[in-house]
């Protein structure tokens, strides 16, 4: 058997499967050489298990507690010599690999800077991790590591204007042709959501809900609570307003939304709603009397809130309750982007009669808010300019009826 043959054959069609490689080959490194019982490849969501039993054979693979874990002489089951196989994977993978010049790192940089010069952020976090792509240029070469950043920047460019709701299937194919490329867990995926994390300026964990980049497009929803009934292909569904009157709320995926052509609230109703940054006070306000119409927002709105509210009657009136720190007030700015609102118990005025009970604005807060005031246009600037002044953020639980 041709074992080169055969392993560049995988990594050809599977080149996701190449850092696992690395990974065996490495570990067999450290070890001067000795061949250990197993090696840990890595999570099981990164890779295709299929793929996986084609490279390494299905006998040497096995997964335990989530991980994939290779049993190197299980591959003689095949009738493999796993030496052979390891030295074979070996040289075709020193063969693939060039050292790169000093200066590479800095040719790559610039290229991506004249490529994407309107992300600077994004290329600030790449520059700050020169030591980096300089480990990756000495495993992969130039060619492959060239290839990652420029499709990770290519994806950055595409989630940041994408209103819809991508699989990481559809974002492979999309960027690499590759439906595996983006998988939870590999590089390219990660390495994007930290640059997308970086233009944002918001946490990692924020980015998928941001971007609307999901496993799954009905694991995207919007809680709300109200008489709403919406029209699809000319028909009406009231079966929201059934829950509302039984005292419950209803929650909408991407596919319940993708088709509808409007939503509105019941003739007799009022023509009211209010988003809800957090949890508590949308399901507190759920239990009053009377209550307006609600949707939650569950913190940055993800794209099935942004879809809901771009769907809305223009006879619904929108107000925004939620926090006056910067998240806050980024929050707001995002829903009124979609449809102009009010805001509702976090004005100047309420910051000022709950002076005592304010949050303090610490370091990282102070200067985000200080850069978002240099916007002219910024949505609700007394309430930045209040929050500032005081030194301390109204919390949406910190409200109290005067």
């Amino acid at each position: 058997m041709d074992y080169s043959e055969h392993i560049q054959h995988c990594l050809q069609h599977h080149p996701e499967l190449e850092i696992l490689l690395r990974r065996v080959l490495q570990t067999i490194k450290r070890r001067n050489g000795i061949i250990p019982h197993q090696i840990t490849l890595g999570t099981s969501d990164a890779v295709d298990q299929f793929d996986l039993t084609q490279l390494f054979t299905p006998a040497a693979i096995r997964q335990q507690n989530g991980k994939y874990i290779f049993f190197p002489e299980r591959m003689s089951k095949a009738n493999i010599d796993p030496k052979l196989w390891l030295t074979a994977a070996t040289l075709l993978i020193d063969k693939s690999t060039s050292s790169p010049a000093a200066d590479e790192v800095t040719m790559l940089l610039e290229r991506l800077s004249l490529l994407f010069a309107r992300y600077e952020k994004a290329l600030q976090t790449m520059r700050a991790g020169a030591r980096q792509i300089k480990r990756r240029l000495n495993e992969y070469g130039p060619d492959k590591t060239r290839d990652t950043y420029q499709n990770a920047f290519k994806a950055l460019d595409f989630l940041l204007h994408n209103e819809n709701i991508l699989t990481n299937s559809d974002l492979g194919i999309k960027i690499c042709n590759n439906s595996k490329a983006f998988r939870p867990g590999t590089y390219l995926n990660r390495i994007t959501t930290e640059l997308l994390a970086a233009e944002l300026d918001c946490h990692v964990n924020e980015v998928l809900k941001r971007c609307g980049l999901s496993s799954s497009r009905t694991t995207i929803n919007v809680t709300i609570f109200g008489p709403f009934i919406y029209y699809r292909a000319g028909q009406c569904f009231d079966w929201i307003k059934t829950l509302w009157e039984a005292g419950e709320t209803a929650t909408l995926n991407w596919s319940n939304l993708d088709k509808i052509e409007r939503i509105e609230l019941v003739p007799t109703a009022l023509q009211q709603l209010i988003t809800s940054e957090n949890e508590s006070p949308f399901y507190n306000m759920m239990r009053k009397h009377n209550s307006p119409a609600l949707l939650y927002t569950a913190g940055y709105p993800n794209r099935a809130v942004r879809k809901f509210l771009s769907l809305l009657d223009n006879k619904i009136n929108c107000y925004h309750w939620g926090d006056t720190d910067p998240e806050g007030i980024e929050i707001a700015t995002i829903l009124n982007n979609i449809r102009p609102l009010q805001l509702y118990r976090c004005t100047p005025a309420e910051i000022n009669r709950l002076k005592d009970k304010l949050q303090p604005l610490d370091e990282n807060k102070t200067k985000r808010l200080k850069k978002m005031l240099q916007n002219p246009v910024l949505p609700f600037r007394k309430t930045a300019e209040s929050t500032l002044r005081h030194k301390g953020w109204l919390e949406q639980e910190a409200w109290q009826t005067p």
